[in-house]
């Protein structure tokens, strides 16, 4: 392949890169919204858990499925941390560096006696550096950030479900304590009523 099919290949991965860490970025936005709102759940369902009655076996299910939810979300946060931390991207420098090192190459040349072709060739070096330098860093950083994401999500998923569980148990199984209250009221008054028609009979 020639040079200068290489530099345009660099060039294009460098800035393809780039476009992936603004994916990637979006991801990990989606994560914080969906883990929050998760956040809640969690915390509105372990509060109202003593609005509810329950037997024995239900009331251990709904805290089994509050544990592996609670544990789902720290550990999708333990692989956001992962993710957004760590060694930084890397870019090409900025337009007052480059200008720097031109006028400070352009110096040297005249200094020297080479030519423009001369301060031409070592700024396409200079940039062909940085683009494949760019590039293979940023492409090693997004997959391992990828990586770091699916696992994130993937594991905020099953928090999901698993909080989920929780909701149906508490829903399905749990009685309201107001209405618990009431039942037994209701069954005490019945059985005074029935020791005191007792008593007169």
């Amino acid at each position: 392949m020639k040079e200068s099919s290489l530099f345009e290949s660099y060039k294009r991965d460098y800035f393809f890169e780039l476009e992936m860490r603004d994916k990637l970025l979006q991801r990990f936005q989606l994560f914080m919204v969906i883990a929050t709102a998760l956040a809640t759940v969690l915390g509105y369902l372990i509060i109202n858990r003593s609005n509810y009655d329950f037997a024995i076996a239900p009331a251990l299910t709904f805290f089994f499925f509050i544990i592996l939810s609670s544990s789902s979300l720290v550990l999708s946060f333990y692989f956001f941390h992962k993710g957004v931390t760590g060694q930084e991207y890397e870019y090409l420098p900025s337009p007052g560096n480059i200008e720097n090192y031109f006028r400070e190459l352009r110096e040297y040349a005249d200094n020297n006696g080479f030519d423009d072709d001369y301060v031409i060739s070592e700024i396409r070096e200079f940039y062909y550096q940085s683009y494949l330098s760019g590039a293979e860093t940023n492409s090693n950083l997004n997959a391992e950030r990828s990586q770091f994401a699916h696992r994130a999500l993937h594991n905020l998923f099953g928090a999901a479900i698993f909080a989920g569980l929780a909701f149906f148990v508490l829903t399905i199984f749990g009685e309201p304590v107001e209405k618990s209250q009431k039942n037994i009221i209701y069954k005490e008054t019945i059985c005074l009523y029935e020791k005191n028609h007792t008593k007169e009979q």
